[in-house]
């Protein structure tokens, strides 16, 4: 029986796996690549600044809310 810890752990190491494999995918693409419409009018480039966003207000919000704080972003 895995602990939560192990979960945690696994789930961890599967959420860092996916965003490597994110990043191996748009790392050749070139900019006429990255401005090809693949989601209603987003581009690759709008997606990936989206995701980026995304990364960079929830990660701080992620540790408040680990540390037992609010996770306001």
């Amino acid at each position: 029986m895995r602990t939560e810890a192990g979960r945690r752990d696994s789930l961890l190491a599967e959420l860092d796996e996916a965003f490597a494999e994110l990043q191996r995918t748009y790392r050749d693409l070139g900019e006429a690549q990255r401005r090809v419409v693949m989601q209603g009018t987003w581009s690759v480039k709008d997606i990936l600044v989206h995701i980026a966003g995304w990364h960079r207000e929830m990660a701080p919000a992620l540790a408040r809310l680990a540390r037992g704080e609010r996770p306001v972003p």
